[in-house]
């Protein structure tokens, strides 16, 4: 088991966590069609190898495509984290909840620092948090 620290000040972010499975997304219950379905299940993580959110970047075709950070460790949205929303209301902006377009809009609560970004909105195709690689560590849950 893991869980995830804030690497400014070392604060637990996450209870414990384990990496996802293929059992675990089979497993997974139905979502309602109008809510995004959700990246992995509760307690579980995994590694998002492509660059995630803002700055959107010019991309094929003129389209602009994600330029952030690669590498970020996905959660499921319902997972219990020590955040707080940005203060900055623009980072939370969306149709009906966050869409994650700003930039990162959770703090970890212990200290303030930019930790990741909640993606919750009724039109994107997955819901779920994705910490920044620089802003997290990872450490081993002690018995």
């Amino acid at each position: 088991m893991t869980h995830l620290l804030c690497r400014a000040c070392g604060a637990r972010l996450t209870g414990e966590l384990r990496p996802v499975t293929d059992a675990d997304r089979a497993a997974a219950p139905p979502v309602r069609p109008e809510e995004p379905a959700p990246s992995v299940p509760v307690g579980t993580f995994a590694v998002d190898p492509e660059p995630f959110g803002a700055p959107y970047v010019p991309g094929p075709g003129g389209h602009r495509v994600p330029g952030g950070p690669a590498g970020c460790v996905v959660l499921h949205p319902a997972e219990s984290l020590a955040v707080r929303r940005h203060h900055d209301g623009y980072r939370l902006a969306g149709c009906c909840a966050r869409d994650g377009m700003q930039g990162p809009n959770l703090l970890c609560d212990a200290c303030g620092a930019e930790v990741g970004t909640l993606r919750d909105d009724c039109w994107v195709a997955e819901s779920g948090v994705w910490l920044d690689p620089q802003a997290v560590a990872t450490s081993p849950t002690l018995p």
